[in-house]
């Protein structure tokens, strides 16, 4: 009979420890506090904070999402599966590798786009994100419930400013100071900028982003877009 050389006991009565707990924003007494507290936040959104991708610490620390079976909007749980996405996401994108993700219906991926959006319009002022889905009413959809219901909740002092806003059936954006520090240190400014296109009703569609470079690019229930093999 074989030896065993070790033994692992899990205990499966208490209850595991969160991934991640968000934590309120301090009382400030001075604007060198504020400034000081909002750039370790930056840096841990930007560089990643205890092993946690950075993109995944500003959904969760920074976002509020709307939840689609209450409607109340409130901010995420930090989920494994979650912690899995924004994982592999983010390691792609930094290597210049598109990430294609299937899973189930209701796990909230369209909900993780939104809130990248966000992400990518305050930690990179000035860059540009593109976003389709399968039709018009998945435009209208995560433009609205995902991106804009997400910005509307950000604390006023990451929140671009809103200079323009457009929505149609066919395509809806949004334009967005952020101010920062550039490498000088002196405050700079940067416009973000989203665009949502309609790109499956006619056969020029999918060439709705041609040309456009940008940071962060999201196509939503890809699958179910009737030209997927034309865009």
């Amino acid at each position: 009979m074989a030896k065993v050389k070790s033994l692992t006991i899990i205990d499966k009565i208490k209850d595991p420890l969160p991934i991640m707990v968000r934590k309120e924003k301090p009382l400030f007494r001075t604007t060198y506090e504020k400034e000081k507290w909002w750039a370790e936040e930056k840096k841990r959104c930007l560089e990643g904070y205890n092993n946690l991708p950075g993109t995944f610490y500003f959904y969760n620390q920074h976002c509020q999402i709307k939840n689609r079976q209450s409607g109340a909007t409130e901010y995420p749980i930090a989920r494994d599966l979650d912690l899995m996405i924004f994982e592999a996401i983010e390691s792609n994108w930094k290597r210049g590798v598109v990430s294609g993700i299937i899973k189930g219906r209701g796990q909230g991926l369209s909900t993780i786009g939104g809130a990248l959006t966000n992400y990518f319009m305050w930690a990179h002022p000035g860059s540009k994100s593109l976003i389709t889905s399968k039709d018009g009413k998945g435009i209208e959809m995560m433009f609205t419930e995902k991106i804009m219901a997400t910005y509307e909740r950000l604390d006023e002092d990451i929140k671009p400013i809103e200079k323009r806003r457009n929505e149609t059936k066919q395509q809806s954006f949004f334009r967005g100071e952020v101010y920062f520090k550039n490498k000088e240190g002196k405050v700079d400014v940067g416009i973000s900028s989203v665009i949502c296109n309609e790109t499956s009703e006619t056969p020029r569609s999918p060439t709705a982003f041609s040309g456009q470079g940008a940071i962060f690019g999201f196509y939503d229930e890809f699958p179910l877009h009737t030209r997927n093999r034309e865009l």
